[in-house]
């Protein structure tokens, strides 16, 4: 059972131009192309798409990338892939 944390508010996705050259640094193994755009920055961290895993076990979410064990950040993007809602897992006991 997962508790999911999100204001289900839908972002739009960051453009290389917008994110620091520390980060483009880091990612510096994604091509031109692949990292013109699809950035995000949730809680002052910035990610790529491409570092989430795509999902059907998690209904509603189309991707997640685990922090821990049992608690990581999910990813639902929108039909028109413009923008996504993001929120924060937490594996629980039942």
């Amino acid at each position: 059972m997962l508790d999911i944390t999100t204001n289900n508010h839908n972002r739009f996705f960051k453009y290389r131009c917008e994110v620091p050259q520390a980060v483009l640094e880091w990612y510096s193994w994604l091509n031109e192309d692949d990292s013109f755009d699809g950035w995000i920055c949730y809680k002052g961290h910035w990610s790529h798409l491409s570092d989430y895993m795509s999902t059907d076990r998690i209904p509603g979410w189309d991707g997640y990338v685990n922090d821990c064990m049992s608690c990581g950040t999910l990813i639902k993007i929108s039909d028109d892939m413009e923008t996504y809602r993001i929120g924060y897992f937490v594996s629980v006991s039942a």
